[in-house]
């Protein structure tokens, strides 16, 4: 009878451990690449608060397009007045897409926002259109960047190490908190 007990006891505890860690899972998304490029660690990026990681864990990323698409399904919560920038909220985390990190050499026509704030996306989904071409010609050193602001729940991200990425790339886990 004791040993009937056991095995019971210890199918109960591998259940509930195993949906235990299924419900942590429920909270993590992974954040595919908003660009297609090559990545640039964030040591090496220009801007000394990004390359600190001063706002949150950074990505650089040389696009080889002119586009920006939503990491995972999220909500525009601003948008910057240039249109080169915008935070996106899941959950409780927030994720900036930055196009280029010396936003006083550009002008607001070379970037089209293609969503607007409150807009609620899916992953994949276009955010803003930009000249690329034009950029690059403006800065040589021109980077995009994507950060993901600490919360309670996520104080650190790892961003994956790769030298390319693509719009499916998944580039890090978030917990949404």
């Amino acid at each position: 009878m004791r040993i009937k007990e056991r095995s019971i006891s210890k199918r109960i505890i591998l259940t509930l451990h195993y949906l235990l860690r299924m419900f942590r899972e429920l909270n993590y998304v992974k954040l595919v690449s908003p660009y297609r490029g090559n990545v640039v660690p964030s040591t090496l990026l220009s801007d000394v608060i990004m390359s600190n990681d001063v706002f949150g864990s950074t990505l650089g990323i040389q696009p080889i397009i002119g586009e920006a698409k939503a990491p995972c399904n999220c909500v525009v919560a601003r948008i910057s007045e240039l249109g080169n920038a915008m935070v996106l909220k899941s959950g409780n985390t927030e994720i900036v897409i930055n196009i280029g990190l010396d936003y006083e050499r550009y002008r607001k026509e070379q970037f089209k926002t293609l969503v607007e704030v409150g807009q609620k996306i899916k992953k994949g989904h276009n955010l803003i259109a930009f000249d690329l071409n034009s950029l690059y010609e403006q800065d040589r050193y021109f980077v995009c960047t994507v950060t993901v602001k600490p919360t309670k729940a996520n104080t650190f991200t790892r961003f994956i190490n790769a030298k390319n990425v693509d719009y499916d790339t998944i580039i890090c886990n978030v917990n949404l908190g």
